[in-house]
C-alpha cells in the first residue's frame, strides 16, 4: 500500500494486510498470544518473546511497526528500540509500559527511540487506533525517505550538468515538499508559501 492510497482511504485494504507487518515483543506468552490474536486481521504479525529473538526477526523480515513491552529479562523495550533504530530507523516503535517506568519512557521519547507508548492495562480498540496512527506515520517516513533518495539523484544530475531524468516541474514540487532552498535556487524557483489561516471573525 502506498502513502497516497492510505491517505485517500484512511484504511488498510484487504489485499495489503499480508504485506503490512507488525512485530510484537513480550516475554509473557499469554500476552503475546492475546496481542497477536487482536491484530492479525490488520497485519501480518511476527512475535518474539525476547529482545534477542526480536532483533533476529527484525534483521530477517521487512517490519513496518514494532510493539514491545518495556520490562523483559536481559533487554528492556527501550534498549531493544535503540538497537532496532540503529539497524533501520524507519519502522515505527511503540512501547507498552506501566506508570512506574515513566522516567524511562520520557528519556526514550526524548532520544527518539520510540514514537509512542501505551500504558497498562491497555484497551484493544484504543491500541488498534494507535497502530493505525503509527501506520500513517510509517507511510510518511517512507515517502520522505523515497523523496530524499530521488532528490539526491537529481541533485547529482544538476551539479554535474546532466539532463534531468524527470520534468523540471515535478522536481520543483518535490524540492518544495522537502524545503531544499539551495536546490530550488539552482532551478530558479521559489518555495510555495503556506496557505494563510483565515483570522477569526
Amino acid at each position: 500500500m502506498s502513502w497516497k492510497e492510505y491517505q485517500k482511504t484512511g484504511a488498510i485494504g484487504t489485499e495489503n494486510k499480508k504485506t503490512l507487518t507488525l512485530l510484537i515483543v513480550d516475554d509473557e506468552r499469554g500476552i503475546l498470544n492475546t496481542l497477536e490474536e487482536s491484530f492479525r486481521d490488520m497485519f501480518k504479525v511476527h512475535t518474539a518473546n525476547s529482545g534477542a529473538e526480536a532483533l533476529q526477526i527484525f534483521r530477517d523480515q521487512e517490519i513496518h511497526l514494532v510493539l514491545s513491552d518495556q520490562r523483559m529479562p536481559e533487554m528492556t523495550g527501550v534498549e531493544l528500540f535503540g538497537k532496532l533504530k540503529a539497524i533501520n530507523p524507519t519502522p515505527v516503535r511503540i512501547l507498552i509500559t506501566g506508570y512506574a517506568d515513566i522516567n524511562v519512557v520520557i528519556r526514550g521519547l526524548n532520544e527518539g527511540l520510540m514514537w509512542q507508548y501505551v500504558t497498562k492495562p491497555w484497551d484493544s480498540q484504543e491500541m488498534r487506533g494507535v497502530l493505525l496512527q503509527a501506520l500513517e506515520r510509517y507511510h510518511l517516513l517512507e515517502e520522505n525517505a523515497r523523496l530524499s533518495d530521488q532528490l539526491a539523484q537529481y541533485s547529482h544530475e544538476l551539479r554535474n550538468g546532466k539532463k534531468l531524468s524527470v520534468p523540471r516541474e515535478a522536481l520543483v514540487q518535490a524540492l518544495d515538499a522537502l524545503k531544499d532552498p539551495q536546490l530550488l535556487a539552482m532551478l530558479g524557483a521559489q518555495p510555495q508559501p503556506a496557505t494563510p489561516t483565515p483570522a477569526p471573525s
